[in-house]
């Protein structure tokens, strides 16, 4: 699963009035007067990451089912790659971490139910083959996701 522990934004919740004499309001960073976006809950994340847990623990179990004699046991699966909900940073949550576990569900929602054989050639298959399937999803999730994924050139040794 993903690393559910994204730097937290920093908004700045000044109060200002004005020269009116109007009640004080809260202002964004600019300070024009709109709102700042608020993040998302804690329960609709919280939510949100059960389902994806729900969703990992059927992935896990169509691997095991599809590929028996390659694939990790569903246990080591589920231990390896689920636990959304138990990953949740309550001080980390976004609008970019929500976004990010919607489209993760809609790819592992298109996965989940493909043939064995398209299951299969989706996760392992050669890769000079173009795989087709969940393509759109994938491309979603890679875009939304791009914060949270480990790129080389921080974890390449100089």
């Amino acid at each position: 699963p993903l690393d559910a522990s994204p730097a937290a934004t920093s908004l700045d919740m000044s109060v200002v009035e004005t020269d009116a004499g109007i009640d004080p309001q809260t202002t964004d960073a600019a300070g024009d007067g709109t709102p700042p976006d608020q993040p998302p809950s804690l329960t609709e994340v919280e939510a949100l990451a059960a389902e994806l847990d729900a969703l990992c623990e059927t992935d896990c179990a169509k691997d095991a089912m599809c590929n028996p004699d390659t694939a990790e046991s569903t246990e080591v699966c589920i231990d390896s790659y689920c636990g959304y909900v138990a990953a949740i940073d309550a001080n980390a949550l976004s609008q970019t971490l929500m976004d990010c576990f919607e489209a993760e569900r809609d790819l592992l929602l298109c996965v989940t139910v493909l043939s064995c054989e398209d299951y299969t050639q989706y996760y392992y298959g050669d890769e000079t083959e173009t795989v087709t399937f969940c393509a759109a999803e994938q491309n979603i999730y890679d875009n939304t996701c791009s914060d949270f994924f480990e790129s080389d050139t921080e974890t390449a040794s100089p």
